[in-house]
């Protein structure tokens, strides 16, 4: 599957969950935290999101999240996601987890996968109201992240 397909179903689902709730909820905060291997790609699903959202800025979204001081940011609880999006001052957190992996197997010599892991939690509940893992196998990982990216 394309960047462009899983993207869009991502874009869709915010935008119609940003509708149902109201009119004005359009803000999106994409979180990357700063040990990820795939620097690349926050950066282009803010990009795709852009064109339907207002997407904050990634360094005041990162400083605003380390004033938070949440030491496990995939395992948040729904009032910590509250928290993390009230001082961020967003409607959705988008928290991007990545990372490349060598692989070997039977049936193929070594190769590489890329993976993104991406979950959207709501301010308003701090429930997680979509998330989508998608990656990429290429002979060198290189290849493998800029496939994942394209």
């Amino acid at each position: 599957m394309k960047r462009q397909d899983w993207n869009a179903d991502l874009i869709i689902c915010l935008v119609l969950t940003a509708c149902t709730l109201s009119p004005n909820a359009q803000t999106v905060a994409v979180i990357l935290p700063d040990s990820e291997a795939l620097r690349a790609f926050a950066p282009k699903l803010s990009e795709d999101l852009s064109d339907h959202l207002e997407v904050l800025d990634s360094s005041l979204v990162a400083s605003a999240f380390k004033a938070v001081k949440h030491p496990d940011l995939f395992n948040m609880t729904t009032d910590e996601a509250k928290t993390a999006a009230l001082a961020i001052g967003c409607d959705f957190l988008v928290l991007v987890r990545t990372g490349a992996e060598r692989r070997t197997s039977f049936e193929r010599p070594e190769y590489y996968e890329s993976f993104a892991a991406i979950y959207v939690a709501s301010s308003r509940t701090g429930r997680r109201v979509y998330w989508t893992t998608r990656n990429a196998e290429e002979l060198s990982q290189s290849e493998a992240d800029t496939k994942l990216i394209v």
